[in-house]
């Protein structure tokens, strides 16, 4: 493969492994478990995880795409 397309997926794993990391905290941190924080806080912390982990999924992917052509 070439070297921007693996540099692309090396990026893309980096963004998965960081921003999944979050969620148990949250989660733990939230109704679940320790209720350090409220349920409307856990909702939004969850959402803005979701936005990211998935718009800069997708804005990585469009990057690369505009820049390799």
């Amino acid at each position: 493969k070439p070297e921007s397309t693996q540099k692309l997926f090396s990026n893309l794993e980096y963004l998965t492994v960081i921003v999944w990391s979050f969620y148990p905290f949250i989660v733990f941190s939230g109704r679940a478990q320790y209720h350090l924080i409220s349920s409307t806080t856990e909702d939004l912390l969850l959402c803005i995880l979701d936005c990211i982990s998935k718009l800069g999924m997708e804005g990585l992917i469009v990057i690369w795409v505009a820049t390799s052509h």
